[in-house]
């Protein structure tokens, strides 16, 4: 069952690395304060320098800047892959340097 609540924010996180999926407004207040809480315990605080957003579905259009970190409308690369506004560019811009450097490699033998 979709529990609104529960699914407004998601996370990922590899490393130091951290990707955060979030659906709507109330839930940017909500990353806030737990971002402040998870700084005030660990010391550790948001890099935004290194920050980036990127708007998709309905938020395509906003231009406001939530967290002062960079906000991007075409795509972002999160641990090496490419995600943008389009599935279709997304596959197109991961997967030609795999089938790529495929090629060269088979052309070598």
């Amino acid at each position: 069952q979709n529990d609104p609540d529960r699914d407004s924010v998601k996370l990922m996180a590899y490393a130091d690395d951290m990707t955060i999926f979030i659906s709507d407004d109330p839930s940017f207040t909500a990353l806030n304060e737990e971002l402040e809480l998870y700084e005030k315990a660990t010391g550790a605080k948001l890099n935004r320098l290194k920050s980036v957003g990127l708007w998709l579905g309905q938020w395509d259009s906003r231009t406001d800047n939530p967290f002062s970190i960079q906000w991007q409308n075409s795509e972002v690369k999160i641990l090496g892959l490419c995600f943008s506004r389009s599935y279709y560019e997304s596959l197109v811009k991961n997967w030609s340097v795999v089938v790529s450097k495929l090629r060269m490699n088979l052309q070598k033998w």
